[in-house]
Parts: C-alpha cells; structure tokens; sequence
C-alpha cells in the first residue's frame, strides 16, 4: 500500500479519542515511535509530553522498551504529516 492510500485508510478507520494497540519501534529526543496494528505503513507518535501513564510526566529511562506492545489513545490525525498522535495516560479511556 502506497503511503498516500496508507494514510487514507488509517484516516477512515480511526477516530480521535480511539484506543489502538501497537508495538513501540523506537525512541526518539522528542518522544515514542510506535507501529499501530493495522496500520503499519503509518508513522505514530507518542511525543515527550503525551506519556504520563501514572498521570505524572515519565522521563525517558520510564519508556516502555522497544518491542513493547503498548494500549495507546488517538489524539490526533495530522494531515500535513499524515502522522498518527498518541498519549497515553490515566484519562486514556474514552
């Protein structure tokens, strides 16, 4: 699938305020990379300040490792991007 056509069909499949499970694939200075299921081809993020899951900023060694399947909330889809964001968090349940 195209990166275009990728993004359309994450952008029609999910909603803001989802819960989506996905495999963190690596850290970066500005946060959390993840592979969201079925929607690979797709970049996702969880930046440095939407990772508070005990409602507290966690610093970077608090990090789930790579290869971690995390639960995760959509908090936006950016077109100019075409970038999932993500947090997660004690309010992460809709």
């Amino acid at each position: 699938m195209s990166g275009v056509s990728a993004w359309e069909a994450a952008k029609s499949a999910l909603t803001v305020g989802s819960v989506v499970s996905g495999v963190v694939i690596r850290h970066e200075p500005f946060g959390i990379v993840v592979e969201v299921r079925d929607h690979p081809a797709v970049p996702a993020v969880i930046d440095v300040i939407s990772y508070r899951p005990a409602g507290v900023d966690a610093q970077p060694a608090d990090w789930p490792p790579v290869g971690t399947t995390i639960e995760a909330v959509v908090a936006a889809l950016t077109e100019h991007n075409r970038q999932i964001k993500l947090r997660v968090g004690p309010s992460q349940r809709p």
